[in-house]
């Protein structure tokens, strides 16, 4: 019975670590790693020659053979990395570019250190893990993100991006210059109705429609051009919605039309100069 007793007890400690790994390598994507200091041979496990794109081999590659396949640009600092983990005896994180048959790869690797009888570091050892995807959506997020701003800027029209409590999330350099404000500039992050106090009930009434699901078309105060005719001007206002399809927030656009607005008194049209848009947008 005893020996039974220390069977159950030393055995589930070997299969949970076991499984660990082989859990991470799994489900994760994690590959592992450890390089012998006196020697430098590397050991990779299974897993991690996929990610390079490689056979698996037991026997241990060089440390030039395990650096060759990160990028001319990132080896220097890889080796640098390495370098430093060893001296500092302490683990490090990092992101490297490799080069595989399928193409460029962006991993995460860790690494830690072990030390030895005599006090040195006798081994680094740590995971890697392919992020390329994650890294794409990052930068595809970034790249999003500058195009909506270099829009902004650049845009000749009126429009602001707001989320559910009429916060600013971004606004274009006409909506900022035809709203002059104590902020300046600087709307993001401000409520639409603490720049705005004077905003009627009824423009109120159209936000919170906006916010239920509905695309409303509603003038706006008018104003002449430099020849004194009537120019109409149109409020678009529609929501906008996150990636789950709830509604995110609302945009408000603001822009001439071509012809009088329906059911409002007619008159000639023409395109107003920016000076001249810019005074209306404060009836918004």
């Amino acid at each position: 019975m005893p020996d039974a007793v220390q069977h159950d007890h030393e055995s589930p400690a070997v299969v949970h670590a076991d499984a660990m790994l082989d859990l991470l390598a799994s489900q994760l994507g994690m590959g592992f790693w450890r390089m012998l200091v006196a020697n430098g041979a590397t050991y990779w496990s299974e897993h991690a020659f996929e990610i390079y794109g490689l056979p698996p081999q037991l026997e241990p590659l060089t440390t030039e053979e395990a650096m060759s396949h990160i990028v001319d640009y990132d080896r220097p600092s890889a080796v640098a990395l390495l370098k430093r983990t060893v001296a500092e005896r302490r683990g490090h994180k990092a992101k490297f570019r490799i080069e595989t048959g399928a193409g460029i790869k962006v991993v995460e690797y860790t690494a830690d250190v072990r030390i030895g009888p005599g006090g040195d570091v006798s081994e680094v050892f740590g995971t890697m893990q392919d992020i390329t995807g994650h890294t794409m959506k990052d930068a595809n997020a970034v790249g999003r993100s500058l195009l909506v701003r270099t829009l902004m800027k650049n845009v000749p029209a009126a429009i602001a991006v707001l989320d559910r409590q009429m916060n600013y999330l971004a606004v274009s350099d006409y909506w900022i210059a035809g709203h002059k404000t104590a902020e300046g500039g600087n709307l993001v992050g401000k409520n639409h109705y603490v720049v705005r106090p004077d905003i009627s009930q009824e423009h109120r009434a159209e936000h919170r429609r906006v916010l239920a699901g509905e695309t409303i078309h509603s003038p706006r105060a008018y104003m002449k051009d430099r020849t004194g005719k009537i120019v109409p001007q149109m409020c678009v206002m529609c929501p906008w919605h996150k990636v789950d399809g709830t509604i995110g927030g609302m945009m408000l656009m603001l822009g001439a039309v071509d012809g009088p607005v329906p059911l409002t008194p007619a008159g000639p049209t023409s395109r107003p100069t920016r000076h001249e848009l810019l005074e209306i947008l404060q009836d918004l």
